[in-house]
């Protein structure tokens, strides 16, 4: 089953990356670019933290942090805090494109446990595993996924490329770059 939670007005939903990974001064990633940035917005009084909750997402090292805030705050404001606090920089910048084309859900956690302590998930979905990025013929065979998930990270700009060839290296200079360069391998 997959737990789907989607952002509500007061919520900051955020996917951290290398929470596991020990830093040399000592810490986490997960405290150098969430702890520390949530702090100094709640000491600046920017943000009106109610509580935080994290849980482990399907990849291993991986959290999910959700932020309850005491009020609500606009999709906008919400999109740019969750970047700011650490959360995936690819998810991120999706977010923020899905939002721009006035998707409903432009921001939600998908969770292979119910979070405890924290609220209902919004909806559930029979899926085992996690949920592809990237939908065989743009179709969605989970209904849940059809409902809330939007378009993807490569439907929003562009799939990456699978070309074999992609590690030969073209220099762009300093000044105008031509499109061919850009485009050549």
């Amino acid at each position: 089953m997959a737990f789907w939670y989607l952002a509500h007005a007061d919520e900051l939903l955020l996917d951290v990356d290398g929470a596991d990974v020990q830093l040399e001064r000592g810490g986490t990633r997960l405290e150098m670019f969430c702890r520390r940035r949530l702090r100094d917005g709640i000491v600046a009084g920017l943000l009106k933290v109610k509580c935080v909750t994290a849980a482990a997402s399907y990849t291993p090292g991986h959290l999910h942090v959700c932020v309850t805030l005491h009020r609500p705050m606009p999709t906008m404001e919400r999109l740019i805090w969750q970047s700011w606090l650490g959360s995936d920089l690819y998810r991120s910048r999706a977010d923020l494109m899905r939002a721009h084309r006035g998707h409903a859900y432009p921001s939600l956690l998908i969770a292979p446990d119910r979070y405890p302590r924290l609220r209902d998930p919004d909806a559930v979905c029979s899926c085992a595993g996690k949920h592809p990025t990237v939908l065989a013929e743009g179709v969605a065979a989970c209904p849940v996924w059809a409902e809330y998930r939007g378009p993807s990270p490569w439907e929003c700009f562009g799939a990456p490329s699978t070309r074999p060839d992609e590690g030969v290296r073209v220099a762009l200079r300093v000044g105008r770059w031509s499109l061919d360069d850009i485009l050549r391998v």
